[in-house]
């Protein structure tokens, strides 16, 4: 609320710790975004209905954020005070500039010698969603996978979070994923895609004598699907710009909110050229 009284932003929170699932601006429902969380809980994007980014972000091994302002919960789906750059844990604050907590530990040093260690100091594997006890940060951040059977009436009426529960087992961390072929990992984002968007077929096109499948093309649209980790401006992708120019279609490229893409990539991105989606599901 504002200091008026008057509405500005509202949540809808999965039955997991800590879960932020949508973010709708003002009393209404149109004005609404999905958000995207990695492997630890932390939400690192935010998607309006149409796939298109509104928000990335990103944090160093401490959660320190990329900037102060931007989405609400941030960090393992923590609270951010962005002019304090401190996350709220409930029983305590937490300084990702420190690393630590600023109160010392209620139990004192039943939790050990550092009354304000975070998580003993292990960020990566570990989460601290009340402030008082640290524990393993990817179960935490799949309890929203787990209780699906406790959800399912919301998995009913929303497409997106049905894309929720069947696309992480292919594209995150696991040892059942460690045995998934990069042909199965990219299957998965283009079903997941196509379950959510009608982005056409694939059609061959010919550019500098080779053959280009793009992943979908429809009358407005070539679209694009890399569900992988990292991503360049590779001579696939600006060979498929040349064509979308061509052919007078919009480019849009769907990717993880959690893939690192690259200066020249993101350039094309800003510059308009490519529209930046995310993998319905994905992190």
């Amino acid at each position: 609320y504002d200091g008026n009284g008057a509405l500005l932003r509202r949540y809808v929170h999965g039955p997991g710790v800590d879960e932020p699932i949508v973010q709708y601006q003002g009393p209404g429902l149109a004005a609404k975004a999905w958000l995207y969380a990695d492997p630890q809980g932390s939400v690192v994007a935010a998607a309006d209905g149409a796939g298109a980014a509104q928000a990335i972000h990103s944090y160093g091994p401490y959660g320190e954020p990329d900037r102060p302002d931007g989405l609400k919960f941030r960090y393992t789906g923590q609270q951010l005070l962005g002019p304090l750059g401190l996350y709220y844990y409930k029983a305590r604050m937490y300084s990702p500039a420190l690393g630590r907590f600023l109160q010392p530990d209620p139990i004192g040093y039943g939790g050990g010698m550092n009354l304000y260690a975070y998580v003993g100091n292990d960020p990566v594997n570990l989460a601290d969603p009340s402030g008082l006890v640290a524990a393993d940060a990817k179960i935490l951040a799949g309890t929203f996978k787990d209780t699906a059977d406790s959800f399912g009436g919301y998995l009913e009426k929303n497409p997106y979070a049905q894309a929720t529960f069947t696309v992480p087992s292919l594209t995150v961390g696991g040892a059942a994923n460690t045995v998934k072929s990069i042909n199965q990992i990219g299957s998965a984002g283009e079903k997941a895609v196509q379950s959510v968007y009608n982005i056409g077929t694939k059609q061959k096109f010919t550019i500098n004598g080779q053959a280009k499948f793009p992943d979908g093309i429809n009358a407005t649209t070539l679209s694009e699907i890399k569900n992988v980790k990292i991503l360049s401006y590779t001579q696939q992708l600006r060979d498929f710009a040349k064509i979308a120019e061509n052919e007078r279609l919009a480019f849009d490229l769907y990717v993880r909110p959690s893939t690192k893409l690259s200066g020249p990539l993101l350039q094309e991105i800003k510059n308009g050229n490519i529209n930046l989606k995310f993998i319905p599901g994905a992190k």
